[in-house]
């Protein structure tokens, strides 16, 4: 993996800045606090995500900003990938937020798990270090920050070493040991288990044999049984047949007296029938011995005779209106002259009336009243003349409906002497008929009578039932003893069924009792010894690997023959100085760092060999390598710069010589709280 950029937005002391980094030996170079590992812990974070205890978003986060992210591009197999992580300040805390890969162009947005699984995936990190708070491979073979180191080398020798197991990947054999501890206990509970469940494995065994026997005995006596059920069978069914055909002659018999008592009375009420269809001839005859003499339709006669009423009642009331009319002509014409009479002077026009005129009037309005008196005298006369007829002609109607309703009794009558008629023809024929069907029944209950009086079937079917009850008593006991052992056969069966089961189960418990003595002899005789002795040997290669290249970076670094350093068993420096042994302590800041340094290039290329599969070996970022160097030993930092011959370096230091040391120089500054990046 090669980096190329880094943008970071509002990281720590950074606003928005973008730094590339070429494919060479970089040096970060600013003053102490410009805001050098801010950049190195933004790369961490883009590759990983925050970790917990070790980088926390509110670490990285710029005080005061709502929103940050890191965008990471690096060259991996001649593809380039860009990683965007994002931070979102919340109420109580700093979180991540989703982000996305860029590869090749193609975007794929995740969320910031799914991001660290593709990360290691990609660099070829083993995949347990998702769940995990430290990537131990990133840290110990690209960046390891300087305090971080010397804390390592200033653990007792037993946190060192544990340390450093994880870091060798060597404590996967304490967790494969502690495993199979606790498989072996686990095998341990399981063999008690199996102990309790073979403890009585003999007793069910003998049980078995005799529910064996039960069931060997309960099957013979059922087959002693069946031929016994068989012939109570037979003979029960012969049984059956002989009652079934009593109970059918039986049947027969009460059929046929039942049938002579439905005739009995059906012959009584056919005589009875008989007797009122004679009754009722005798009296058609005599109605129709009546003479009914002749009678003539009228209705004619009474429409024309209603008609004339109706019309002379029409002229009636013509002449009752206009005398009306004329009375009422009198009486005015009557006012009018009293009122000329007594009138002096004319309303309309005010003039005086004169005698003269009064009496043309009176003269002409008595004229009118003597014609209109004679018209009404003519009309009272009309109307006495028309009263009169319609008083006679009603009398000839009402003479006439009286001749009508007669000749309507007539017909009435003639009538029903004609369904009389009828009637007696029909009821003569019925008689006839009913004569037939009396002497059939007649003849057919006589045949009955002399049956019903030969029956002698009571006594026998009386017999044959109590031998069919006997019988099926009997039958109905061998059914229940054969119920009852079949019964037993099932339940001993099942019984059977589970104590084979049961046997079963605690032979194969016996079997994995065996086995599983076995399996726990073989972890703690072979398998346990196996793997200390594989863990030896694997630490002791490291530890031999380890302590010839801390030796080999030591002496590049420290030019002092009586100076000399290697490590113990616990990988503790042990430094020697004119034959005497000088704790790490005592040597001076310069010494420490270069004692830290080896020890930090001699791990790398320790966990580098270890992780073959990794795809970080050509990047190594190296956080104040220098501190405290004199400067022969700073000039020794060009040889070791030389010998690592890793396509890119980048080394954090505030020292200016080392600018002499490398390719490029990017300078970081730091003005009003603000971190800027300047190339040189």
């Amino acid at each position: 993996m090669i980096l190329k950029k880094v943008v970071l937005n509002n990281i720590r002391s950074y606003l928005n800045e973008t730094i590339e980094f070429p494919e060479s030996k970089i040096l970060l170079a600013g003053d102490i606090g410009a805001g050098k590992s801010s950049i190195l812990l933004a790369v961490e974070f883009a590759l990983f995500g925050t970790l917990r205890g070790e980088l926390s978003g509110s670490a990285l986060l710029r005080n005061g900003a709502k929103a940050g992210s890191v965008d990471l591009e690096f060259e991996l197999d001649s593809k380039t990938y860009l990683i965007h992580r994002s931070l979102k300040r919340t109420k109580s805390s700093v979180e991540q937020g989703p982000g996305f890969v860029l590869v090749d162009g193609l975007k794929r947005e995740l969320t910031p798990i799914e991001l660290k699984a593709f990360v290691l995936e990609l660099l070829n990190y083993p995949r347990e270090y998702l769940n995990k708070s430290k990537n131990l491979i990133f840290r110990f073979t690209i960046y390891t920050p300087q305090e971080e180191m010397k804390r390592i080398l200033f653990e007792d020798a037993e946190t060192r070493t544990g340390i450093l197991r994880r870091i060798f990947n060597i404590d996967k054999y304490e967790l494969i040991k502690s495993n199979a501890t606790s498989y072996m206990k686990f095998l341990r509970e399981k063999q008690r288990a199996f102990e309790a469940m073979v403890k009585d494995l003999k007793e069910k065994e003998a049980s078995l044999a005799e529910k064996k026997n039960e069931l060997k005995a309960a099957e013979d006596f059922l087959d002693s049984l069946m031929p016994k059920i068989k012939e109570s069978e037979v003979t029960l069914e012969q049984k059956q047949a002989k009652l079934e055909k009593f109970e059918k002659a039986i049947k027969e018999r009460q059929d046929i007296l039942r049938i002579f008592e439905k005739n009995k009375a059906v012959l009584e009420q056919k005589k009875n029938q008989a007797v009122l269809f004679e009754k009722e001839i005798a009296d058609i005859d005599a109605v129709l011995s009546e003479k009914l003499g002749s009678f003539k339709d009228k209705s004619q006669e009474i429409s024309k005779k209603e008609k004339e009423i109706q019309d002379i009642e029409t002229t009636l009331r013509q002449f009752i209106k206009e005398s009306a009319g004329v009375s009422v002509l009198i009486e005015q014409s009557r006012r009018l002259a009293e009122k000329i009479s007594s009138l002096d002077q004319c309303p309309t026009c005010l003039q005086k009336v004169d005698e003269s005129h009064k009496s043309r009037i009176f003269d002409v309005e008595s004229k009118k009243q003597a014609e209109l008196k004679e018209k009404s005298e003519l009309n009272a006369y009309k109307i006495r003349n028309s009263e009169e007829n319609i008083k006679k002609l009603r009398q000839e109607l009402a003479d006439l409906r009286k001749l009508q309703q007669e000749y309507l009794v007539f017909l009435q009558k003639k009538k029903s002497q004609d369904e009389k008629r009828k009637r007696k023809d029909l009821l003569s024929d019925s008689l006839k008929s009913l004569s037939r069907e009396i002497k059939s029944l007649e003849k057919q209950q006589a045949a009955y009578e002399r049956a019903l009086a030969e029956d002698s079937l009571d006594a026998e079917f009386k017999n044959a039932r109590a031998e069919v009850e006997v019988l099926r008593k009997e039958h109905q006991s061998l059914l229940l003893e054969e119920s009852k052992f079949n019964e037993r056969v099932v339940q001993v069966s099942k019984y059977i069924s589970l104590l084979e089961r049961d046997i079963n189960s605690k032979l194969e418990a016996k079997k994995n009792l065996e086995h599983s003595k076995k399996l726990h002899n073989w972890f703690s005789d072979y398998f346990m010894p196996l793997v200390d002795t594989i863990e030896k040997h694997v630490m002791a290669r490291i530890h031999q690997d380890f302590n010839d290249l801390f030796q080999q970076w030591f002496s590049v670094l420290v030019d002092d023959d009586l100076l000399q350093a290697s490590l113990d068993d616990s990988f503790t420096p042990l430094i020697i100085q004119n034959g005497f042994d000088v704790e790490f302590n005592n040597l001076s800041g310069g010494e420490k760092t270069a004692c830290a340094l080896a020890y930090r290039l001699a791990l790398n290329k320790v966990v580098n060999d270890i992780f073959t599969e990794a795809k970080t070996k050509d990047l190594i970022i190296l956080d104040e390598p220098t501190d405290g160097f004199s400067e022969e030993q700073l000039d020794r930092m060009r040889e070791v710069l030389e010998q690592l011959g890793l396509r890119q370096v980048l080394i954090v230091s505030h020292e200016p010589k080392m600018e002499g040391f490398v390719d490029d120089v990017i300078r970081v500054q730091k003005q009003g709280h603000v971190s800027k990046v300047l190339r040189s």
